[in-house]
């Protein structure tokens, strides 16, 4: 059987070394900058439950390569030949639920992806299946997804369920990307782990981001409806200025006494990943009991999985790590999310 992984293009090494832990035997070879090919002879559902159980951090999705065309570059001759093959290995009934997702490595002048999605998904429509459009806030892991990647003339299709994809989407960038950004990109790197990790945010009580500087999660967690707490001594973007449940506290976190503790803490801090674990564990009494935290460890060049490891060693102290992964949208860092162990 084989398998497309995707991963940020520097942490191919440790994507493939997260495959050799599942099974030492597979098969790599290197499709994009982004993408590898897997070879596995394991049993299908035995590979997929396997990695899902081993927590990769730095594979971000997967999918079956279940069929191969060969593309014409005319458009709705390739649409027609990628569709019989969608029918080869998709197995809808009427009112399933699916998605097709689509990438393409470089337009064709003649069709891009949107295109394939569209033509796919209004045949299985007709068919009487329930399409579910993609978007930040969708957490369905009970859908069908056809899953369609096209390198220069080769058309790679897979079937499968969202959960064992890794991921719902192929590509949280491409969905979010539309969204209007009003602070920073960093607004879509809070977006995409709340949606990833499934945190059910109430936006009710308090929550506090500390390294708010220039407000980005800050606004995320006012738009919720939190009562916002932005520590950070530099300057938040004066759009937040209209916010009436954001206080900037220009100032360090260990010096400011709050009166509640927060339901939810945030931290975006460019500082060593060790640096930010121990920062965390003095400032967890802030945090109410068994309350939620996101925060990002910033990655160096080499060593990642050391400096990961030893910055979740000290966080496992005061905190519970539900989720540790390396998102679409971030780079050389990691999100972890976690619970106040009190």
């Amino acid at each position: 059987m084989r398998y497309l992984i995707t991963y940020y293009t520097e942490y191919r090494k440790n994507a493939v070394a997260e495959i050799r832990k599942v099974d030492e035997q597979a098969v790599t070879e290197e499709l994009m900058l982004t993408s590898t090919v897997i070879t596995t002879k394991l049993d299908a559902k035995q590979f997929i439950e396997r990695l899902k159980k081993s927590r990769p951090i730095f594979i971000r999705h997967i999918m079956p390569i279940q069929r191969e065309v060969t593309l014409t570059y005319q458009k709705e001759k390739d649409l027609q030949l990628i569709l019989n093959k969608a029918k080869e290995i998709c197995n809808l009934n009427k009112k399933d639920r699916f998605s097709v997702q689509a990438r393409m490595t470089e337009g064709t002048g003649m069709y891009n992806a949107k295109d394939i999605e569209v033509y796919l998904g209004e045949y299985y429509e007709e068919q009487g299946c329930e399409a579910i459009f993609s978007n930040e806030v969708l957490m369905n892991y009970d859908i069908h997804v056809i899953s369609v990647v096209v390198k220069d003339k080769i058309c790679y299709l897979g079937y499968s369920l969202a959960e064992d994809n890794l991921n719902f989407q192929c590509n949280e960038y491409r969905v979010l990307a539309s969204e209007p950004i009003q602070i920073c990109r960093a607004e879509n790197k809070l977006k995409e782990a709340i949606c990833k990790f499934q945190v059910r945010l109430e936006g009710e009580g308090n929550a506090l981001d500390v390294g708010a500087a220039p407000g980005g999660w800050t606004k995320v967690l006012a738009d919720y409806g939190y009562q916002v707490s932005a520590v950070d001594p530099g300057k938040l973007d004066e759009r937040l200025n209209t916010y009436s449940n954001i206080t900037h506290y220009r100032d360090r976190v260990e010096n400011i006494r709050f009166d509640k503790p927060f339901s939810l803490v945030t931290c975006d801090m460019n500082v060593d990943p060790l640096e930010t674990a121990k920062f965390m564990c003095r400032i967890h009494n802030n945090l109410a009991a068994h309350g939620y935290s996101i925060i990002t460890l910033k990655l160096p060049t080499r060593n990642e999985e050391e400096k990961i490891q030893n910055s979740l060693k000290v966080l496992k102290d005061d905190y519970n790590i539900l989720a540790v992964k390396n998102l679409t949208h971030n780079r050389r860092e990691v999100t972890v999310f976690m619970q106040n162990k009190r």
